[in-house]
């Protein structure tokens, strides 16, 4: 994920990923600002993902999927940018690769990166450590119906077998 990552910041996009171990694959959650520029970097993302797909998949597959995007930074006054933003990746994406969480532009997520504390811990009745409460729940969410899915196929492919 380090190559994928290299890669968004070379082209100035605002787009950063984080991946969850799944055991038999990785998710990766795309966190993004709404600007022009995170368009761009979510597709990078795409295609850097394919890519090491690709790459990999004779010598070592890799089984790497799309969790979703969240925005950060969201909020405040919509300008027309935001909207646009907004509007294109709606179209672009299903409403399973979006997460419904978006996460406020707060002075305490800030004051607890300062400190070193998880902004949950630090403030967590502010805007943002409620917004990131449930951006866990439902990144969980999300990653328990991928889960709910690999075993209903491993499920099939037993089945088949009999």
């Amino acid at each position: 994920m380090q190559d994928a990552e290299a890669a968004l910041k070379a082209t100035g996009a605002k787009v950063h990923a984080a991946t969850c171990d799944l055991g038999d694959g990785d998710a990766v959650r795309a966190s993004a600002k709404p600007e022009p520029l995170s368009l761009i970097g979510i597709q990078l993302l795409e295609r850097r993902l394919a890519r090491l797909r690709e790459v990999h998949k004779d010598t070592n597959p890799l089984n790497i999927e799309m969790l979703g995007i969240v925005f950060t930074m969201a909020g405040g006054l919509m300008n027309r940018y935001y909207r646009q933003v907004m509007n294109r990746v709606t179209e672009d994406y299903s409403a399973a690769k979006i997460f419904s969480t978006r996460i406020p532009a707060d002075v305490n997520v800030s004051k607890a990166v300062d400190s070193g504390m998880p902004v949950v811990l630090a403030h967590p009745g502010s805007a943002g450590g409620r917004a990131f409460q449930r951006l866990t729940q439902e990144t969980l969410h999300k990653l328990e119906l991928i889960a709910g899915k690999k075993e209903q196929k491993v499920k099939v492919n037993l089945a088949e077998l009999e």
